[in-house]
């Protein structure tokens, strides 16, 4: 009986094992392993958790990040996991408030795809070439991902966030360029969206840990 025992904990240890995905590094991932985890090796999106604060004059932006890690993700031709930051945001505009969605942000959604910002593409300066990390110093780190407008269903736009942590002066920020790529479409019905323009500007933005 013992020696039974003995060789059901082994076959189960073993199961558990087998199961576990590879795990390979998040910073430059060209995403082809089946079943693998992409993990961020360097904690680089650890940088950007917490709150972050933009004032400007009667101008407010504040973006609250959180890191979401081994996030299941099924591409359709490939299934991985991978490590996300997500992020919500409220912004006032000449005092009065023009979004909020800061509250998303305590909802464990099943996929990060379902917060309002959400990111995993690292990108760090290259020695030889500027241009692939611009602006920054040698420990900068930039991640960028889509950006929604849950008020503003603009189809045909695909907007787009970049974020860079950057110390200065013994002060944490980062630095976020909204960027809007693609043109407006009408829908199938023919009909277009209402909207030009996302609550939040497109534009660059200095934000604080706060």
């Amino acid at each position: 009986m013992k020696q039974i025992a003995t060789l059901l904990l082994f076959l189960l240890f073993s199961g558990f094992c087998v199961a576990q995905p590879p795990e390979l590094p998040l910073y430059g991932a060209s995403i082809n392993v089946q079943g693998a985890y992409y993990k961020d090796l360097q904690d680089d999106l650890n940088r950007f958790v917490g709150e972050w604060k933009y004032e400007h004059v009667s101008d407010t932006l504040i973006i609250k990040i959180i890191k979401k890690e081994m996030q299941f993700i099924d591409y359709g031709y490939i299934s991985v996991y991978e490590d996300f930051i997500v992020a919500e945001y409220r912004y006032i505009e000449n005092g009065i408030e023009k979004i909020n969605t800061l509250s998303n942000l305590l909802i464990n959604h099943s996929t990060p795809f379902k917060y309002n910002i959400v990111a995993n593409i690292i990108i760090k300066p290259v020695p030889n070439n500027p241009a692939v990390c611009p602006n920054c110093g040698p420990n900068d780190v930039m991640v960028k991902g889509p950006f929604s407008d849950p008020e503003r269903d603009i189809f045909g736009y695909e907007p787009e966030v970049v974020l860079r942590h950057k110390i200065e002066n013994g002060i944490e920020k980062i630095f976020l360029t909204m960027t809007i790529f693609g043109f407006k479409l009408p829908y199938a019905d023919g009909t277009v969206s209402p909207y030009d323009f996302y609550n939040l500007p497109v534009g660059f933005y200095e934000l604080i840990k706060q």
